[in-house]
């Protein structure tokens, strides 16, 4: 009886014990870790269960905190990141990501085959270690295998626009130099040789007069321009302070409305009104790119103009009165909060054609009659100098010019 009694109690206490056992992993499979048993001074399994309950709820809150951490850095990050399988599927991808690819959403690499069709190989055939750089994209792909054994593709896009266009304008300011040298070199002895001629000469013949001036003249002419863009490229050294851009865009336009056309146009400024914007930039500089802009725009007869400023991203608003109390803005905190900021000037003038787009910053070319091309790669240079972009982001059929500064 004793042996029977004590194989029963034994039986049952394994069987009390599998069944908070399988309750504990029910309700942990459940994310329920509320779970606790009753403890007792002589339930050692009790108190057991529930330690162990204690550390698997410790760790999954661990876990769900990491993620959480990792989900924001990717989120936050300037860098594009799409994670996808080997079937094409898309697992995730970061806001940055469907910024670049100029996309509301994205499930899967095969719809990128008509406007990303390198990127989308790059999700469909993944291999480790690809780059290569496509429009205004650099991309990267890693390969890793997870603990199930499935294969994921990881791209990483970077959007490399300002690189490209800053090696653009310190080339052709390069260039410039190199240009106006030889020039000014070889105009020099035709002038100094035509007016040699023209006072050592005293025939009677009016044609090699008129010629020797005319050659005289005419080489004046190429230098005086030649000089005046010289002067141009080497421009003076921005003076960068702490303003309200607002203020300065009204200014600005204040200043357009007195140019050939200004009266007539109709230009509005739209920017978010429940902060308060403070930009650090030559406040000169960029109201001469501003005002470049809109005169170009009054010149292809654009009857309606819309500037709008929007703020980057999230950080703090300041009063532009509080910059006059900081020392030195470049170090302090207040500088590090300062709002990055975009300028979108839109107008209904007449379009870009798709064949110019790419040469509308290119020194000396312009579309105008009597125009000197100076204007949009001058504008640009003057933009770079401050840290900024100049952009060409929508060429028809309404013309717009992005400054990110």
């Amino acid at each position: 009886m004793l042996a029977a009694w004590g194989i029963y109690a034994l039986r049952r206490h394994s069987t009390r014990v599998g069944r908070r056992l399988t309750l504990l992993l029910e309700a942990l499979d459940a994310d329920d870790t509320s779970l606790r048993f009753p403890t007792t001074p002589d339930s050692r399994i009790n108190a057991a269960l529930n330690r162990i309950a204690d550390t698997l709820s410790r760790l999954r809150r661990e876990a769900r905190s990491r993620d959480s951490y990792f989900e924001n850095i990717i989120d936050a990050s300037a860098t594009g990141v799409i994670v996808a399988d080997t079937e094409g599927h898309i697992l995730l991808t970061n806001p940055a990501a469907l910024r670049l690819l100029r996309r509301p959403a994205l499930n899967l690499a095969s719809s990128l085959l008509t406007e990303w069709p390198q990127i989308a190989d790059l999700l469909i055939n993944p291999e480790a270690g690809r780059q290569l750089r496509t429009a205004n994209l650099s991309v990267r792909t890693s390969v890793f295998v997870t603990a199930e054994g499935e294969r994921r593709v990881i791209l990483s896009l970077d959007d490399i626009s300002s690189q490209l266009e800053a090696a653009t304008v310190d080339s052709w300011a390069q260039m410039s130099r190199v240009l106006t040298h030889e020039i000014m070199n070889g105009i020099a002895p035709v002038i100094s040789i035509s007016d040699a001629l023209t006072e050592r000469y005293d025939g009677s013949e009016t044609y090699i007069t008129d010629g020797l001036e005319a050659i005289s003249e005419s080489s004046r002419s190429l230098r005086n321009f030649v000089e005046r863009y010289n002067r141009i490229t080497r421009l003076p050294l921005p003076e960068p302070t702490d303003f309200d851009p607002v203020s300065l865009v009204e200014q600005t336009v204040s200043l357009a409305r007195t140019l050939p056309r200004g009266a007539d146009a109709l230009i509005t400024i739209s920017w978010p009104a429940d902060r308060s914007l403070l930009v650090h930039a030559d406040r000169g500089q960029l109201r001469q790119v501003i005002l470049n802009l809109l005169k170009n725009a009054l010149e292809a007869s654009a009857t309606r103009i819309d500037i709008t400023i929007t703020p980057l991203k999230d950080t703090p608003s300041h009063n532009p009165k509080d910059s006059k109390a900081l020392k030195s803005p470049k170090d302090s905190e207040a500088f590090k909060a300062l709002t990055p900021l975009s300028i979108l000037i839109q107008n209904n003038g007449d379009p870009i054609p798709a064949d110019r787009t790419e040469t509308i910053f290119t020194p000396f070319f312009t579309t105008r009659p009597g125009g000197s091309g100076i204007g949009l790669s001058l504008s640009r240079r003057l933009i770079h100098q401050n840290h900024g972009t100049l952009l060409l982001t929508v060429p028809s059929p309404c013309p717009a010019f992005t400054i990110t500064i």
